[in-house]
C-alpha cells in the first residue's frame, strides 16, 4: 500500500468552503465579485492599461484628425472598466451626430452593483451614464467640463464618468471644483478617475468599482476643495506619473 488518502467528497467540500470563506474575508470582496461576474480579466486590463500609457508618449497636437487615434486607447480603457468592473450592464457606447453632437461613451448603470459605488443614493443617478475621456497634454478645463455638463442636462442624464490623461482643472480659485459639489447638491454627480487610481487597479490594489466609489465620496464630502486633493489632479501630477511609468516600460 501506498499510504496515500484518497480525499473525499466531504473533504471537497470542505476545502470549497474554506476557499470561498477566505475570498470573503479579502477587502473588498464585494467589489470583487461583482468584476468577476462581469468577466473582469486582470491580466487583460493591463494590456489596455499599457497600450493607453504608451499612447500618452504620442507628440500629437490637440487640434489634428489624428487625435481620434490617440483617444481610443483611452475611451477603450474606460468602456473595459466601466463594463467589466461591474459598473455598467451591457456595453458602452459611443453617440454622435455628426458636426453637433458626441459623447465618447453612454451606457446603463448596473442596479445589481452601484449600490457598492452610490450607497442609499444609488437611485438618484438611474438609469444611465455619459463618458467623457480626454487623451490630452493639457488638462480637462472648466470650458470642456462645462461642454460635458450640458450634454449631461439637455438628456437628463444624471450621473457623468470622466478620464482625464493630463488630469483637471479643479482648483487653485480657478476650476470647477464646486462645480463639482452644487451639481451633486442638486442631483447631478461627476465622477473623476486620476492616473494614481488606474494604476492601481492594474496592480491590483483594488478592484475597479472602488475608484469609482472613491471618485463619489470625494464629490460628497468636498474633497476636491482641499489643496490635498487638487493636487493628486492637476495636470504636473498625473503627466510626471504617466512619464515615470512610461519609463518602467
Amino acid at each position: 500500500m501506498s499510504g496515500i488518502v484518497e480525499p473525499t467528497t466531504g473533504d471537497y467540500r470542505a476545502y470549497l468552503d474554506y476557499l470561498e470563506s477566505k475570498e470573503r474575508l479579502r477587502p473588498y470582496s464585494q467589489e470583487r465579485q461583482a468584476a468577476t461576474f462581469c468577466s473582469w480579466d486582470l491580466a487583460e486590463y493591463q494590456k489596455v492599461f499599457a497600450a493607453f500609457v504608451i499612447s500618452t508618449g504620442l507628440q500629437i497636437s490637440d487640434d489634428e484628425a489624428t487625435t481620434s487615434d490617440k483617444g481610443k486607447p483611452l475611451e477603450a480603457l474606460g468602456c473595459y472598466l466601466l463594463e467589466r468592473s461591474g459598473f455598467a450592464v451591457g456595453p458602452v457606447a459611443e453617440l454622435k451626430v455628426r458636426n453637433k453632437f458626441q459623447v465618447d461613451g453612454h451606457g446603463s448603470l448596473n442596479s445589481g452593483a452601484t449600490h457598492l459605488v452610490f450607497g442609499e443614493d444609488q437611485n438618484k443617478y438611474f438609469p444611465d451614464f455619459y463618458f467623457e475621456a480626454k487623451n490630452h497634454n493639457t488638462p480637462m478645463n472648466s470650458q470642456q467640463f462645462g461642454h460635458h455638463c450640458d450634454r449631461m442636462s439637455r438628456a437628463k442624464v444624471r450621473c457623468g464618468v470622466c478620464l482625464s490623461a493630463a488630469g483637471y482643472s479643479i482648483g487653485n480659485g480657478q476650476g470647477y471644483n464646486a462645480d463639482l459639489y452644487l451639481d451633486w447638491v442638486r442631483g447631478t454627480v461627476h465622477l473623476l478617475l486620476n492616473i494614481e487610481e488606474l494604476q492601481a487597479i492594474a496592480d491590483d490594489e483594488y478592484p475597479p468599482l472602488v475608484a469609482f466609489k472613491k471618485a463619489y465620496e470625494r464629490v460628497k464630502t468636498r474633497q476636491y476643495e482641499t489643496q490635498q486633493v487638487w493636487k493628486r489632479f492637476c495636470s504636473t501630477h498625473n503627466l510626471e506619473l504617466l512619464k515615470a511609468i512610461r519609463a518602467q516600460d
